[in-house]
């Protein structure tokens, strides 16, 4: 209990002084100079700290649980990490997400967000890829919906790199609701999972692009709708 109310605190101290700190470095360094077992005792603190931050987040911000998971992600995820890595900016993902939900922009965009996030599974793009023309080949577009699509993974892309920048992520929903009538129109125009392979992949690699710029916001993959479980 004693060491609950020590991370708690650290948490709280420093949303409330709106301090950038990297707790996971802070976390390794102190590991290195008193572990003996330092990436088990690592990955402990991670987690340990990262129950906390979700604690935190709804019992005394009042973020759904959902949202709060879609921010933090599972422990060890590179959404905890992230997490850790910067408490404040965690914590305005969340709210600007909970802000999105209470408004009934998030309801609106969920359908789409939801599929997009949970059919790039399907495919194998590293997380870390964001920018479309990296991994599209337009080459293979089969139908008029893949060059929209990929035009809306570019406008997606751009604002991405300010939101993430500035730290404001409006810019960013306003891309994905913008191109939410192009997604869904493409889901209807083709079979992602199409039986060529090489189309398969570079349909699943535009969802994937618009699942990763999402990421920056959260993992709408794990949002939750009313009615689901």
């Amino acid at each position: 209990f004693a060491l609950r109310r020590a991370a708690i605190s650290i948490v709280l101290i420093l949303w409330a002084a709106g301090l950038k700190l990297d707790l996971n470095g802070i976390l390794r360094q102190t590991v290195e100079v008193y572990a003996q077992d330092q990436p088990q005792t690592h990955q402990l603190l991670q987690d340990f700290f990262a129950q906390r931050v979700s604690t935190l987040l709804q019992e005394e911000k009042g973020i759904d649980y959902d949202l709060v998971n879609a921010v933090v992600g599972e422990p060890g995820s590179d959404l905890a990490l992230r997490t850790l890595s910067d408490l404040n900016g965690a914590l305005k993902r969340a709210e600007y997400l909970q802000q999105l939900r209470n408004s009934g922009v998030l309801a609106d965009l969920y359908p789409t967000l939801n599929r997009t996030a949970r059919l790039a599974q399907q495919g194998g793009l590293d997380l870390e890829v964001t920018d479309p023309d990296q991994v599209i080949d337009p080459a293979l577009f089969q139908d008029p919906s893949e060059e929209a699509l990929f035009q809306v993974c570019r406008s997606v892309h751009q604002k991405g790199q300010q939101a993430q920048e500035q730290q404001e992520f409006q810019m960013l929903m306003e891309a994905f609701q913008e191109g939410a009538d192009t997604i869904t129109t493409f889901f209807e125009a083709v079979l992602v999972m199409d039986k060529d392979p090489q189309i398969k992949a570079n349909r699943l690699n535009l969802l994937g692009v618009l699942r990763n710029n999402a990421r920056i916001l959260a993992d709408f993959g794990a949002v939750v709708m009313a009615g689901e479980s």
